[in-house]
């Protein structure tokens, strides 16, 4: 049963390192640069979003960093990418890059599904 959470953890990490790459990619790749004003954050999980306002297309938006950042002062401006019918999350070009997170995520989840297969397969 142990190895089976243990398996099941380490695909769940695999899956959201994969989900937020895949996301950074399609920003880098189909993102629009926009000026946008930051409006304040959202607190969530103890970690600041940037809440950004911004026209496109004759549109006003305000949208959510995806990722967090408590750095920039409200009331600033800040060049960030947007993607097109998608309201949900804006990203800045800097996020766009892979993180060192990421990397390790990648590479604990690989170790430990390896751990775990050979276990199942009686190789210790």
């Amino acid at each position: 049963m142990r190895a089976v959470i243990w398996t099941v953890l380490a695909v769940i990490i695999l899956v959201v390192v994969i989900m937020a790459i895949v996301t950074q990619t399609r920003f880098r790749k189909k993102g629009v640069k926009v000026m946008a004003h930051i409006v304040g954050y959202m607190a969530q999980n103890g970690q600041q979003f940037a809440q950004y306002y911004f026209e496109y297309g004759g549109q006003n938006y305000t949208i959510t960093d995806y990722f967090s950042d408590d750095s920039p002062m409200p009331d600033s401006d800040r060049e960030i990418l947007f993607l097109p019918g998608y309201t949900k999350y804006v990203m800045r070009e800097e996020s766009t890059k892979i993180k060192a997170w990421q990397i390790a995520g990648i590479i604990a989840a690989a170790a430990l599904l390896a751990v775990e297969v050979l276990k199942l397969m009686g190789i210790d």
